[in-house]
Order: C-alpha cells, then sequence, then structure tokens
C-alpha cells in the first residue's frame, strides 16, 4: 500500500484537488480532508496500476492460474476520522489506522468476500496447511487461524515499536502507552 505519500508532478491525477505530497506540519482538526485524501487516491491507483502489470505478465506467462498472489499493507492510514487530530498512522489503533485490505488469489478456487475479522496472523497457518502440507495443530507454531475461518475473536493484539493494544469486540481498544498507564477508547456503531 502507498506509503511515502508524496506523488510525481508529471504523473496524471485521477482524482483532484490533491496535494502532491503529505504536508504533516500543515494538519489540525480544521484542514480540508479532501486534498490529502486524493493524493492518497492517486497514489493507491499509480500502485494498483503496477499490481495490473504484474498480474498481467503473470497471465502472459500462463503462471497466473497457479500462483498464490497475496495483497495487503502493514498499516492503514487515518484522515481525521475520529476528529481528535489524527493523521496518518501510528498515532492509534482504531480500525481507521489498522483495517488494511487482504486480496488472496487462490489458483482454484472461486471468488469469495468475506466479512469477518482476520489479521496477518492468519497467513502462515494458512499457507502452512493448505500450500505446505503442515499438519500440527496450527496453535503450534502459530497464533493465527485459517483465513476463511470465521469464529469470531474476542480479541486480538496489536503494536508499533512504541505501543500496544488488544481489540476487544469490534468497539473497545485497550492501549497500553510508553508510561504505562492504559488507555480505553470505546466505539459506538
Amino acid at each position: 500500500m502507498p506509503h511515502g505519500l508524496t506523488y510525481p508532478a508529471d504523473r496524471p491525477q485521477y482524482f483532484s484537488p490533491a496535494w502532491l505530497y503529505a504536508d504533516y506540519a500543515a494538519l489540525n482538526n480544521d484542514t480540508p480532508v479532501e486534498p490529502f485524501w486524493n493524493l492518497y487516491r492517486n497514489l493507491c491507483h499509480a500502485t494498483d496500476s503496477l499490481v495490473g502489470c504484474v498480474v498481467s505478465e503473470l497471465k502472459r506467462q500462463r503462471l497466473y492460474d497457479q500462483t498464490l498472489v497475496i495483497l495487503t499493507g502493514d498499516h492503514a492510514q487515518e484522515f481525521n476520522e475520529n476528529h481528535k487530530n489524527y493523521w496518518g498512522h501510528s498515532s492509534n489503533f482504531s480500525q481507521y489506522q489498522i483495517g488494511v485490505p487482504l486480496i488472496v488469489h487462490q489458483p482454484g478456487s472461486s471468488a469469495s468476500t468475506f466479512a469477518h475479522r482476520t489479521t496477518h496472523y492468519d497467513i502462515v497457518p494458512t499457507l502452512m496447511h493448505d500450500y505446505l502440507g503442515v499438519t500440527n495443530a496450527i496453535d503450534d507454531y502459530s497464533c493465527g487461524r485459517l483465513l476463511n475461518d470465521s469464529t469470531p475473536r474476542l480479541w486480538h493484539f496489536v503494536g508499533n515499536e512504541l505501543r500496544y493494544a488488544f481489540l476487544i469486540e469490534h468497539d473497545t481498544i485497550l492501549t497500553k502507552e510508553g508510561a504505562g498507564w492504559i488507555e480505553v477508547t470505546r466505539f459506538f456503531k
């Protein structure tokens, strides 16, 4: 997923008005979202076109139908959805910063959409079980599950180099801050 948030001036802009780079010093709670959001959308468009080139080449070489392709990101990007002046990533663990796409092309499988919560922890067990023939119980080597396991999760763990949090039942985040205190954030739908 786009990370640098700088867009070349010579590339076409599909979404406008848009910034050419993310000027984080200019962001505040009153900053209009659209130019920053459109920068991100232009970057996503450029990234998608590069992924399209890889997929086209796999198809040209007749490898696509036998190639496992996994697309995801390490974090999402917030555009002040919480109205707490949170922009980008690493400032909190809300869905706006941790909810990433996960697209998997599995040879021989038909297209499906899943709405249950998964984590990156689920990728390794799925590869080990479905593709590498590992027959051990998944909890022998991972805290993840198979990607298609829709069993409800009571919680999951997220974090970065400074802080970590537990997400509980989709609406509560318990964040352990650097000083040792716990911040409780609740979201209501």
